[in-house]
């Protein structure tokens, strides 16, 4: 029998602490600067890698909510410095550096191996049509050391979510500022909105427009607050994000996604718990996830 499609959130807000961290962590940073990409770039180069050296434009449309000037300065940098080919690879070695920094030897390396492989089998049957960061990370091949496997197959995950977000997003008619707006205002308890602006290069002018341009629709009050149509159409832009998740949630036998669920919460939980990854964050993922 399928399982609800409130799974989907589930998995994703009990992973994204530890996904995120490998994105953003000094260990990753460090790796790819390294390489000669700027500091800036990096986080857009580790991101982006799996789809190659295309046109950022590309990148834009597909992360939908980063400023095409930010991505196209970043890039261009990343991709003069060095490969996406060097950017994997280099990634792949930071993330068992984080882990080790992170988590010590607390955690069983036996059960890391076993949640990165039984999501590693996952991803090699997604079908990836019409997502293209998922496409682009899963036929980055999965690494053998542990830590990297489950990390990247997380990533890869993250991504099949992220593309059937922006799809619904695009189906009701959201621009990318819009869509940060009207999410930030929807779910204000859980993004850390000021990060969500500076990431995303959203200045006064740019989250004001978007404001107004809502409020015509409906979708906002006059005073900034979410409007009862706003509300519902965020709300239902979630659940037909879940819903289209769940193709890959119902690969796998309740004893595994149960035990790939608990595994990640203890290292998402660990990282919450250290202080390595806010509670609020630019995506809004909810925690602690309901299990």
């Amino acid at each position: 029998m399928p399982y609800p499609s409130s799974i989907a959130r589930t998995m994703w807000s009990t992973s994204e602490p530890f996904v995120a961290t490998g994105l953003i962590c000094k260990e990753s940073l460090f790796s790819i600067t390294e390489l000669g990409v700027p500091k800036g770039a990096a986080f857009f180069a580790v991101r982006g890698a799996p789809m190659g050296a295309a046109n950022p434009a590309i990148f834009a449309a597909a992360f939908h909510g980063f400023a095409l000037e930010r991505l196209r300065e970043g890039l261009i940098a990343a991709w003069e410095a060095t490969t996406p080919t060097s950017v994997i690879e280099s990634t792949h070695a930071a993330i068992p550096a984080m882990a080790d920094r992170v988590f010590g030897d607390s955690q069983n390396l036996h059960e890391i191996d076993r949640a990165g492989s039984l999501l590693a089998q996952l991803v090699a049957q997604l079908d990836v049509s019409g997502r293209p960061l998922a496409a682009g990370n899963k036929a980055v091949p999965s690494p053998a050391e542990p830590w990297a496997k489950l990390w990247r197959a997380w990533n890869t995950l993250r991504e099949y979510r992220g593309d059937a977000h922006v799809a619904s997003l695009v189906a009701n008619n959201l621009t990318a500022d819009e869509a940060q707006v009207l999410s930030a205002t929807w779910g204000a308890a859980k993004y850390d909105v000021e990060l969500l602006r500076t990431t995303r290069g959203l200045d006064d002018a740019r989250w004001e427009a978007a404001q107004m341009q809502l409020a015509a629709r409906g979708l906002l009050e006059s005073q900034g607050n979410i409007s009862a149509s706003g509300s519902r159409m965020r709300d239902d832009i979630e659940l037909r994000t879940d819903e289209a998740c769940m193709h890959a949630w119902n690969q796998l036998s309740t004893g595994d996604l149960e035990f790939v669920r608990d595994c990640t919460y203890r290292l998402s939980s660990h990282i919450i718990e250290a202080g390595l990854f806010p509670v609020r964050s630019a995506v809004g993922a909810p925690w602690p996830p309901s299990i």
